[in-house]
């Protein structure tokens, strides 16, 4: 799939195997109707990327007019305490862009000591947020041309990654308290493995509800449970109007808010969770550098 800019035709396919033919949804972005909405919650369905390595979690490709990138927690690429340090060399980062139920993952796998040396990889020292620069468009036709991935990728399934369109994000200052959200990501602790009760290779979604923001701190606090391998993941607001549905990513997952007192000295989630907004990606952003 590839989200292109906002004057042209979006088209993207999509498998499902309770349907016996591919859906083919095609979306003129500069008229706001049903299919407009249904594209955008499509694209949201198909963006969680499964990032493994020594540590698992989640994160989310973003685009815009010029160049894509990884956005994740930076705990999934550094050490949790400064002087921050990569945790590992490589990592794969792991997506399903076609069809959501696929059995088969495409991929990329990302040099990250290489990245890191040619300061393609930015973090903030105060928020769980980091940065990686993927790809560049070459033309013109940006977003919506072939992307040329960084010499770093040193391995890759497909030529396009689902990535979401900077301009479909909300800053913090957007964020409505009491507004809906869905997070994904893929959590490794729940269930019982040897069951197999799901796929911990397919992304899970969660709904929940903005309970809170912090001024001071500039997080916001979520009303839905997290867990081991949903950090970094994407968060969208689901805003409802006139028109319908307006998702917007306004974030990641930033990790959990415990209970303040523990069982059988072990945290406790209390179901509240932090979001680190988008808005910290946009500035890390900025100090990227362009290969």
């Amino acid at each position: 799939m590839v989200i292109m800019n906002a004057t042209a035709v979006q088209i993207m396919k999509l498998s499902f195997s309770n349907l016996k033919s591919k859906i083919f949804v095609v979306f003129l972005s500069c008229v706001m109707h049903i299919h407009a909405q249904e594209f955008v919650k499509l694209a949201m369905l198909s963006s969680p990327v499964f990032y493994s390595g020594t540590i698992n979690g989640a994160g989310v490709f973003f685009a815009d007019t010029g160049h894509i990138y990884f956005i994740t927690a930076r705990h999934n690429l550094f050490s949790e305490k400064p002087p921050y340090k990569l945790i590992q060399r490589q990592a794969m980062l792991s997506f399903y862009p076609n069809n959501i139920l696929s059995d088969t993952a495409e991929y990329i796998v990302v040099d990250l000591k290489d990245a890191f040396e040619k300061g393609c990889i930015q973090y903030d020292s105060l928020k769980d947020i980091a940065v990686i620069a993927i790809a560049a468009f070459r033309s013109n036709k940006a977003p919506s041309g072939k992307p040329q991935y960084y010499p770093f990728i040193i391995k890759k399934t497909v030529d396009y990654v689902p990535a979401w369109l900077s301009e479909r994000s909300d800053l913090y200052k957007d964020v409505e308290v009491g507004g809906s959200v869905n997070t994904f990501g893929y959590p490794m602790t729940l269930g019982l493995k040897q069951t197999g009760q799901f796929s911990y290779e397919h992304p899970l979604l969660r709904k929940g509800d903005i309970s809170g923001k912090s001024e001071k701190l500039k997080t916001i606090v979520i009303y839905t449970p997290i867990y081991t391998g949903n950090t970094g993941g994407p968060v969208f607001e689901v805003k409802y109007t006139s028109q319908g549905e307006k998702i917007r990513l306004i974030g990641i997952v930033g990790g959990p808010v415990p209970l303040s007192n523990k069982l059988n000295n072990q945290n406790v989630n209390s179901d509240y969770s932090i979001v680190i907004p988008i808005d910290g990606a946009i500035e890390l952003i900025k100090s990227v550098k362009q290969l």
